[in-house]
């Protein structure tokens, strides 16, 4: 795993029952994300082209079930002076979340402002697709990322997100939706990564730099399901592909996995943890109600220039 940017920190926001705790820095709550589409382009969803070319719509993404109880979002500021406020706090309501009616995801649009510091992932560009995972062959060993709140060291008077490293378990299959109830599922990938409460909602990367894949065999001319050959002479490797470096957004943190003891009953961390595919959330922000969320953006933007427009004349 590559050394990491400190940038990517600023993706990862907090999520809290109440402004008063979210003020406090209290620990209680969950984690979520930034990511912004732009607003110019195949995008602009009004007659004519956009007149600006830094236009974007931005939102916070967590789960459904961090939002509905937690909706407040504390986001960190810019560090000005000693004295200024650290954080920003955006006292949502449950009701201003859009949730999936199929998938652990909820998505809230925030205004861009100056002053805070924070990182919008570009979901046109960086979330992962099924046609960008079968296209670069994303898939089992892949190394990962998650970047979210570590609960018992999270940073009260400012966000003090952890970063948590692993590899792909398993694609998109049957998981638990709800660990603690193995009747309900899921379709997710399983990420090899210790999680505890407090990360559900986190943005998880794959694939931080290109790398060979390993193969059963490479003796193509002498196929075999009996033989594993964990090393092979260079002269019968085949040419690698070149591999974009990402990172993508994999997907979002839903739960750790649990096992329970049916004996003892007792449930331990198994060290795997569920991940909504990035592909769905994509299929959320691309839905009837958010597009048209966006186009009344879109016809407020125009709405602005045209008074600015106006000012500057008079």
């Amino acid at each position: 795993m590559p050394r990491i940017a400190n940038r990517f920190l600023d993706c990862s926001i907090y999520l809290y029952p109440t402004e008063e705790m979210a003020t406090n820095g209290e620990s209680h709550g969950g984690s979520g994300f930034l990511a912004a589409i732009p607003g110019f382009g195949d995008e602009w969803l009004l007659d004519g082209k956009c007149p600006r070319r830094d236009f974007y719509h931005c939102y916070a993404i967590s789960n459904k079930h961090v939002a509905e109880k937690h909706p407040i979002v504390r986001l960190n500021r810019e560090k000005t002076s000693d004295s200024a406020e650290r954080t920003s706090v955006i006292p949502f309501h449950a009701e201003d979340w859009f949730l999936s009616p199929e998938h652990d995801i909820a998505i809230v649009p925030v205004d861009f402002a100056t002053g805070l510091k924070y990182l919008f992932i570009d979901a046109t560009t960086r979330f992962l697709t099924k046609e960008k995972a079968a296209l670069h062959d994303v898939g089992i060993g892949d190394e990962v990322f998650m970047v979210g709140r570590f609960i018992n060291h999270e940073g009260r008077q400012r966000n003090n997100p952890s970063v948590r490293f692993g590899h792909i378990g398993m694609m998109p299959a049957d998981t638990p939706d709800d660990p603690g109830d193995p009747r309900e599922l899921e379709t997710c990938f399983v990420i090899e990564t210790h999680s505890i409460p407090g990360y559900s909602g986190s943005p998880v990367f794959v694939r931080p730099f290109a790398g060979p894949k390993l193969e059963a065999s490479h003796y193509d001319s002498f196929p075999t399901n009996t033989h594993v050959y964990m090393s092979v002479p260079p002269s019968f490797m085949p040419p690698q592909p070149v591999v974009p470096a990402g990172p993508w957004l994999l997907g979002i943190q839903k739960a750790y996995i649990h096992h329970e003891d049916r004996d003892k009953k007792v449930k331990s961390n198994t060290g795997m943890s569920a991940v909504v595919p990035a592909w769905h959330i994509l299929d959320l922000l691309n839905s009837e109600k958010m597009r048209l969320q966006r186009k009344a953006e879109q016809e407020q933007l125009l709405r602005r220039i045209e008074r600015e427009g106006s000012t500057e004349t008079a």
